[in-house]
């Protein structure tokens, strides 16, 4: 009853952050979770359907990362990069008070992470190409 979508009670998302429509069409987000509801995060992707006038109809859960018990109560971001793997960032985790940033794969193994120092906290992370071929060497 809160919203325009139908959607299953598990798909449900609490304070999400940075939605990012993708090309085939979904949405991809980060769902922070709510502290005394549902206190674990995860980046979920949805598919959205629609009727022939355009109403919406069903929002449905098609992928999702949580790792064991991570909530990260405010901000962060998931965002799909062009390799078709998920780069995600936690502002902070209440386990340890620390930033995380991961990228996983679509079959959902972390490939890389970065934790900060405590009570150090980001947004959102970029993934920037590497530099290497574009550093000139002076002589």
């Amino acid at each position: 009853d809160n919203g325009d979508f139908e959607m299953d009670p598990y798909d449900l998302f609490m304070r999400q952050h940075a939605v990012e429509p993708q090309p085939n069409g979904n949405i991809l987000m980060f769902d922070n979770g709510e502290r005394g509801v549902r206190e674990w995060s995860r980046a979920a992707e949805y598919a959205l359907s629609f009727d022939e006038d355009g109403s919406p109809l069903r929002a449905e859960l098609v992928w999702e990362w949580k790792g064991q018990d991570l909530f990260g109560a405010f901000k962060s971001d998931a965002d799909r990069l062009a390799n078709g793997n998920t780069l995600i960032t936690f502002s902070n985790t209440e386990d340890s008070d620390e930033a995380l940033i991961l990228e996983v794969n679509m079959e959902g193994e972390v490939l890389w992470e970065l934790r900060s120092g405590p009570e150090w906290r980001t947004y959102r992370a970029l993934r920037v190409p590497p530099f290497h071929g574009y550093v000139k060497t002076v002589e």
